[in-house]
């Protein structure tokens, strides 16, 4: 799913995590706000998820450990984000 650069604006559906066939998410270069939902962490296929230059806060789930398919992930330009792990750690949960 590539809907990005397209000036969305509101949060990120929870309703993505449904998409389970989907290989990646690319929302970078939005007005996209909130949280990343941690729904996305059931997409099993996911290779590649991409947010950067959004305005999302708050902390990046641990649930995205869990996509053992899972090869880039971008975040950058963000209003305020965290992480209680590394990736690394949280794959390893």
């Amino acid at each position: 799913m590539v809907v990005g650069g397209n000036v969305l604006t509101g949060n990120i559906p929870s309703e993505l995590g449904l998409l389970t066939v989907l290989e990646e998410i690319v929302l970078g270069d939005n007005n996209l706000i909130g949280n990343i939902p941690t729904e996305l962490g059931l997409i099993s296929g996911l290779k590649q998820i991409e947010l950067n230059n959004n305005d999302l806060t708050g902390p990046i789930p641990t649930e995205l450990g869990s996509l053992t398919l899972l090869e880039t992930i971008t975040l950058g330009e963000q209003a305020e984000m965290y992480s209680y792990c590394t990736f690394e750690s949280c794959q390893a949960r």
